[in-house]
C-alpha cells in the first residue's frame, strides 16, 4: 500500500532548471549572451531551484562570417565571465550549476584533452558529462549526463550528429549503476537520441535507458517553418519522455521541473524581455543586467498533465488518493490571487500557500506551493478533464496554465508529428545508414557493374550498337514531340482523352530519359580507362574504411572493439 498522500504539504518536492544552445558569439549582434545574463540575473533568483542543467552549445564558435567554425577563447571568457558575475558556481557546495558541451563546444578540437577544447578550462564542469545525485528525505534522484560530441571534432556542419563509443558507455553503464534504486533517473544529453549513434559495452543504450524517466536534450532549437516547435516524444517500448527544449540564444526559453513526490511535472518559460532576440551591441561587452519584472511562473504539479504521463516510473495512484490540488507559483511579487477552474467551473475553495524556503543566503531553495481541497474521486469517470489556475501578483502581472488531467494511466496524444513529434522517434544514423547503402548499390551496381555486363554481352560491335541506338531515341523523341503537339493544340476537350495523351507522354518520357542515361553508362563502361579506375573507386569506398577507420563501437586503440 502506498502512504504517501498528496495533501497541503510542501514536503517531498525537487525542482531544477533546463536551458540550451545559449550560442554566446563574438559577431551576433543579438540574443546569445544577453539573453543568458538576463537569465542569470532574473530567471534562476526567481525559480531557485536545487539544480540548473544547461546542455550545450555554451559558445557559437563561428567566424565573422558565419561560415566556418572556430573555437573562439573570447566568447569562453565571456561565458565563465558571466557565471562569475553570480554566485551559481559556488551554490550548495558546487552542485548547483551543471553544464555540459555541445556541437559547437567541439568544432574543431581534436580531443577533449586538446589546447582547444575551451570548455575543460572555462565552463563549471570542466569534464565530458557527470554524474549527480540529490537525495532527499521522499527519496533519491540521480543526473547523468554524456557528452556525444565526436571524439575528434569536426568543423561545421559535419558534427551534427553525435556518438557514444565503447568507453563512453563504459562510462554511461557505471553511472547507470550508481542510479540504480533512483526515484527517478533524468539523463541529460545535447543530441536528441534520433540524432545520436551509441556503441555497446556491455549493454546497449535501449537496455540502459529503461531506467530513465526523462532525456533531457537541445540541439535542435526549434528548426524552421513551426516543423520543430514541440520535439518531444513519449519512447513506450522504454518508458521515458525525451524532452528537447528550444535554444536560449534567440527563443530566450528555459523550463522549470518539479518532481512532486514522484511524480514529475514541468513548464516551459520564456524570459519576459522587451524584444526577443533582444539587441546585444555590445556583444561579449554586454553589461551584467539588473533583473527585470517578471510574471509569475506557474507549474501544475497534482492533478499532472495528461500528456506525460510516466507509467513505468510515477505512482500514478496517488493522483486519485489525493486530498488538494497543488501547484508552484513562483513571483517575484507578492501573490494576491491564486483561482482555480475545473472544466469551465471555478472551484469552490481558495488556493492557501503552503511553500517553504530551505537554505539560507545564497543556498536557498524556494518551494512557493499553493493548494486547494478537492475530492479526487468526484473526477474519476473516465472522462478527460480540464485544471485552469491563474496567479496574479501585486502588481497585475498574471499567468494562466492549463493542464489535462485523468486517473488512467494512458497517455492523451500530443498529436505534435507535424511539429517534431516525428523526428523525435526517427533514428537518423539508421535512415542514413540504409540511404547511404542504397546510394552506394545504385552507383556500383546499376551505374557501373551492369552496364559492364551488359558491354560484355553485346553480340555485334560497339559502333554498331550505339547506332542502333541512337535510332530508338530519335524514334521515342520524334513520338513525344507528336504526343506534345497534339496535347497542346487545344482542339481535343475531352478530360479522358487529355488523361491518356497526359500518361503516354510521362511514359515516353521517363523511357526516353532512362533509356539514353544507360546507353551513356554501357558506352562508359566500354572504356576501359574510364570503368576501372571508377569501379577500384567504388569498391575501395565499401572496404578500406574497414580497415583504417574505427567504427562507433569503438573504443580506440586500447578500448573494445578496436
Amino acid at each position: 500500500d502506498d502512504a504517501v498522500v498528496l495533501g497541503d504539504g510542501s514536503d517531498g518536492i525537487v525542482t531544477f532548471i533546463h536551458a540550451s544552445d545559449v550560442h554566446i558569439s563574438k559577431y551576433f549582434a543579438k540574443g546569445g549572451l544577453v539573453h543568458f545574463q538576463h537569465f542569470l540575473h532574473t530567471a534562476v533568483p526567481l525559480i531557485s531551484p536545487r539544480l540548473v542543467a544547461v546542455t550545450g552549445d555554451l559558445t557559437d564558435g563561428k567566424d565573422r562570417q558565419r561560415l566556418t567554425s572556430l573555437q573562439q577563447v573570447d566568447e569562453w571568457k565571456a561565458y565563465q565571465k558571466a557565471l562569475e558575475s553570480t554566485t551559481v558556481k559556488t551554490r550548495l557546495n558546487g552542485t548547483f550549476y551543471r553544464d555540459q558541451r555541445g556541437n559547437h563546444d567541439c568544432f574543431n578540437v581534436f580531443a577533449f584533452d586538446s589546447q582547444d577544447n575551451y570548455f575543460k578550462d572555462f565552463s563549471a564542469v570542466r569534464q565530458d558529462g557527470y554524474f549527480l545525485q540529490i537525495k532527499e528525505p521522499s527519496g533519491t534522484y540521480s543526473f547523468v549526463a554524456t557528452d556525444g560530441c565526436p571524439k575528434h571534432g569536426f568543423a561545421r556542419p559535419l558534427n551534427f550528429f553525435g556518438y557514444l563509443d565503447a568507453s563512453d558507455m563504459e562510462l554511461l553503464e557505471r553511472r547507470m549503476e550508481m542510479a540504480a534504486g533512483s526515484n527517478h533517473t533524468f539523463l541529460l544529453n545535447h543530441y536528441p537520441v534520433s540524432t545520436m549513434l551509441y556503441g555497446k559495452y556491455r549493454k546497449s543504450f535501449g537496455e540502459l535507458v529503461r531506467q530513465v524517466s526523462v532525456f533531457l536534450c537541445g540541439h535542435l532549437h526549434h528548426l524552421a517553418g513551426g516543423i520543430g516547435a514541440q520535439l518531444q516524444a513519449y519512447k513506450a517500448r522504454d518508458g521515458y519522455w525525451e524532452l528537447e527544449l528550444g535554444d536560449m540564444k534567440e527563443h530566450a526559453v528555459y523550463r522549470v521541473y518539479a518532481v512532486d513526490n514522484d511524480m514529475v511535472s514541468f513548464a516551459d518559460v520564456t524570459l519576459p524581455l522587451p524584444e526577443i532576440p533582444m539587441p546585444n551591441p555590445d556583444l561579449l561587452d554586454a553589461p551584467i543586467p539588473s533583473p527585470i519584472a517578471h510574471p509569475p511562473v506557474v507549474l501544475v504539479t497534482n492533478p499532472k498533465d495528461a500528456r506525460y504521463l510516466l507509467p513505468k516510473h510515477e505512482p500514478l495512484r496517488r493522483m486519485l488518493t489525493s486530498t488538494h490540488i497543488r501547484m508552484l507559483v513562483w513571483a517575484d511579487k507578492p501573490v494576491l490571487s491564486v483561482s482555480v477552474a475545473i472544466d469551465g467551473v471555478a472551484h469552490p475553495h481558495q488556493a492557501v500557500y503552503r511553500g517553504k524556503e530551505t537554505g539560507s543566503g545564497d543556498d536557498v531553495i524556494k518551494t512557493p506551493l499553493w493548494t486547494v481541497p478537492w475530492n479526487a474521486s468526484s473526477y474519476d469517470d473516465g472522462r478527460l478533464h480540464h485544471l485552469k489556475i491563474t496567479a496574479v501578483d501585486s502588481e497585475g502581472k498574471s499567468t494562466t496554465a492549463e493542464v489535462p488531467f485523468h486517473f488512467s494511466s494512458d497517455l492523451v496524444p500530443l498529436n505534435n508529428d507535424s511539429r517534431g513529434g516525428w523526428i523525435m522517434r526517427q533514428s537518423f544514423a539508421d535512415i542514413f545508414r540504409v540511404s547511404g547503402i542504397i546510394s552506394y548499390l545504385l552507383m556500383s551496381v546499376f551505374l557501373l557493374l551492369v552496364p559492364r555486363l551488359w558491354y560484355n554481352h553485346i553480340s555485334v560491335d560497339m559502333a554498331t550498337w550505339i547506332s542502333n541506338r541512337r535510332l530508338e531515341h530519335h524514334k521515342d523523341d520524334a513520338r513525344m514531340r507528336h504526343i506534345w503537339t497534339t496535347f497542346t493544340r487545344g482542339d481535343i476537350i475531352n478530360p479522358f482523352v487529355l488523361t491518356k495523351l497526359l500518361l503516354a507522354l510521362l511514359s515516353t518520357h521517363t523511357k526516353f530519359c532512362v533509356s539514353t542515361q544507360f546507353t551513356a553508362q554501357v558506352y562508359f563502361a566500354s572504356i576501359p580507362w574510364l570503368f576501372w579506375p571508377a569501379y577500384s573507386f567504388a569498391i575501395a569506398l565499401a572496404t578500406l574504411p574497414l580497415f583504417t577507420g574505427h567504427l562507433i563501437p569503438s573504443a580506440g586503440y586500447n578500448g573494445l572493439g578496436s
